[in-house]
């Protein structure tokens, strides 16, 4: 239910939106339900189908990552940190277009990280590869911490 409540306060083209939560009576199997994306991840694009995308031209990557710090951006003017931005939180919905999700790390901090107890709770080991040190130590996260997330995607996306 936190999600959905930060999700309603968040309105951006290129943020995955939220388009219903299903409840069910003991709340273990609640389910979210977002806009249609049609072609997945972008993990999954350029590491499990890649031979269904084999041409992917300097300048549609470029577009994508740019919309994906499009939505970046606005998350950290609100106040937010998403904490767990990796290629498998960009969604390609639609030839072109991406947009942002995997927002159940995101933490409120309106001074950037610098002085919230909440920047130091863990994430996922799995997400590891894209975190920076910070992150991974459970130390002090900031808007900063977003930005070397995003650097490694975009590694990951243009290598």
């Amino acid at each position: 239910i936190r999600i959905f409540l930060l999700c309603s306060k968040l309105r951006h083209p290129h943020l995955l939106q939220l388009m219903a939560v299903c409840l069910s009576n003991d709340l273990e199997k609640t389910r979210l339900v977002y806009e249609r994306v049609n072609f997945g991840s972008l993990y999954s694009i350029l590491h499990e189908r890649r031979s269904e995308f084999p041409v992917l031209h300097m300048e549609t990557i470029v577009h994508l990552l740019l919309q994906v710090n499009d939505a970046l951006r606005f998350l950290q003017s609100r106040g937010y940190i998403h904490r767990s931005l990796t290629s498998y939180a960009v969604q390609i919905v639609s030839a072109g277009e991406a947009k942002l999700t995997n927002l159940e790390y995101m933490i409120e901090s309106k001074d950037g990280g610098d002085h919230s107890d909440l920047t130091r709770v863990p994430v996922p080991a799995q997400l590891y590869r894209w975190c920076a040190p910070e992150v991974i130590l459970e130390k002090a996260t900031t808007v900063k911490s977003d930005i070397y997330s995003f650097c490694i995607v975009m590694q990951e996306a243009l290598t």
